[in-house]
């Protein structure tokens, strides 16, 4: 086949998959990598379908390609082609769970030179991603700010939506709800601003799924309720299996929080089935959670433990070390409840440890962070405050005659004499 050809075909499947029709772009794609010879063209038909593979869940199918990727890359010795495979192997690996493989990958891309001067942008967002997933806050919001920072040099709208995100998702796990909604406003609006309607309808049922999370825990239950049944017409009409699961597990916990616990039970585990085939570990971890909560307010206090230690052991295997803390909190007090008192010590004696390493205490009041709904912020290193504590430390740093123009962090001690959040805003 004829580069020529080979070329057309690609930019014909482009033209499919930005119409929609994801199935026929993929067929035309894999028709040009069985034909032709071409190194670059291979290169770039295997980039589309990593890509398309990520957006249909199949995120193993995705693995396979960016491997063949980084093979092609090697073997002509072109650092072009090496970061953008190491991304794709990066982003793979961090949708599957596996976050040390995606940090190192992640690295790897750094290290090499991309044509694409965006391309470092998304490795941050993968990065931070990983660093979510190990539960490393300050390392995350580090990357996040590196991401955003290219976004804005390169005016990468998707680039941006992508990170606003990440940041939502970090405030809605820390549970401060309104800056979460906030985040998620800002991606709505970017959304309509992109030229490619299925990137616009993608991100759309991004955003609904993801408001519908801060929704819920506020109590607005019916705009969550909309804003779910939102998401899900739009991922059912385009097949997009992730954005269904997240759904569907919304809906559950919506059921759960209205103590409908025949219509949560299912969702559950309609939920967990697709995360199990498109084998994302986080999202199932997060389902085995929620489940185990739900019977516990079902009063099924041994199915409600059973599925806890479940959900303890894949944190762990995931080395998710803020889920780890959270569930040996809650088993604690459900001994507590049980009057199992030695058990309960127990649970303390497992997470107790773990709160500086998470560094979710507040250096400034003290109180722990993620516990209660109450608005958070950043200095401009990165770490974590309430924000009440983080304004007291700026106001009394810049009444300090001593420290002109300083305000230290009481973590690290490093300097974050401006007033800017280090948080994407």
């Amino acid at each position: 086949m004829g580069q020529r050809i080979v070329k057309q075909e690609i930019n014909e499947a482009v033209k499919l998959y930005n119409a929609q029709d994801h199935e026929e772009a993929v067929k035309k794609w894999n028709h040009v990598l069985r034909k032709t010879s071409n190194c670059q063209l291979k290169f770039q038909t295997l980039g589309h379908l990593a890509n398309a593979s990520s957006d249909l869940g199949k995120y193993r199918d995705m693995l396979v390609y960016a491997i063949q990727q980084i093979d092609i890359a090697n073997e002509r010795e072109n650092t072009y082609m090496r970061a953008e495979a190491y991304l794709n192997l990066a982003r793979g690996n961090e949708r599957i769970g596996e976050y040390h493989k995606a940090v190192s990958y992640a690295r790897h891309s750094l290290q090499n030179q991309a044509k694409d001067p965006r391309t470092h942008g998304h490795v941050y967002l993968t990065m931070s991603n990983a660093y979510f997933g190990f539960s490393n806050f300050s390392k995350c919001l580090e990357n996040l700010d590196n991401a955003l920072r290219v976004a804005n040099e390169h005016g990468d709208i998707v680039l941006r939506i992508e990170t606003y995100f990440s940041v939502a998702r970090f405030f809605t796990t820390l549970k401060d709800y309104n800056k979460a909604v906030q985040f998620l406003d800002k991606c709505k609006e970017l959304s309509v601003s992109i030229e490619v309607p299925d990137l616009v309808q993608k991100y759309l049922r991004l955003t609904s799924v993801h408001l519908s999370i801060p929704y819920r825990e506020l109590g607005h239950y019916n705009e969550a309720m909309e804003k779910c049944e939102d998401a899900l017409k739009s991922a059912m009409e385009k097949n997009d299996r992730p954005v269904q699961a997240k759904c569907l597990h919304s809906f559950a916990e919506i059921h759960k929080k209205l103590h409908d616990f025949e219509k949560a039970y299912p969702r559950y585990e309609a939920a967990l089935n697709i995360m199990v085939e498109t084998g994302d570990r986080y999202g199932q971890m997060e389902v085995l959670i929620g489940r185990a909560d739900a019977m516990m307010l079902g009063n099924n206090v041994k199915k409600s433990l059973e599925l806890y230690g479940k959900a303890l052991e894949m944190a762990q295997a995931l080395r998710c070390k803020y889920q780890v803390y959270h569930i040996h909190r809650v088993l604690e007090g459900i001994y507590e409840q049980q009057g199992d008192f030695d058990a309960a010590y127990q649970e303390k004696l497992c997470y107790t440890p773990m709160i500086d390493e998470l560094e979710v205490r507040c250096e400034v009041c003290e109180k722990m962070m993620g516990i209660v709904p109450e608005p958070l912020d950043t200095l401009l290193c990165n770490h974590l405050f309430h924000a009440k504590c983080a304004n007291f430390l700026r106001k009394r740093e810049e009444l300090d005659p001593r420290r002109p123009s300083q305000i230290l962090c009481p973590r690290c001690r490093i300097n974050s004499c401006k007033t800017d959040q280090a948080t994407p805003s």
